[in-house]
């Protein structure tokens, strides 16, 4: 999902549209984001532990690097 339609949708804007059948206004209320990248991949695959990182922080990311492989 693209940063700028989840911050649109942590502000509560509508999910959906005005006049189709989606869900309608909503608003998450995200405190913590669990990801996997190359750093932790290895303790996600052996132990399940994913990296965390605070909504504040995530939404301060400014580039971020896609590798296709």
């Amino acid at each position: 999902m693209d940063t700028i339609a989840l911050q649109d949708i942590l502000e509560g804007d509508l999910f959906g549209g005005k006049l189709s059948r989606g869900i309608g206004k909503c608003r998450l209320d995200i405190k913590e984001i669990e990801y996997v990248d190359r750093s932790n991949l290895k303790e996600y695959i052996f132990k399940r532990k994913m990296g965390t990182l605070k909504k504040e922080d995530f939404l301060k990311i400014d580039d971020i690097d896609l590798v296709i492989e």
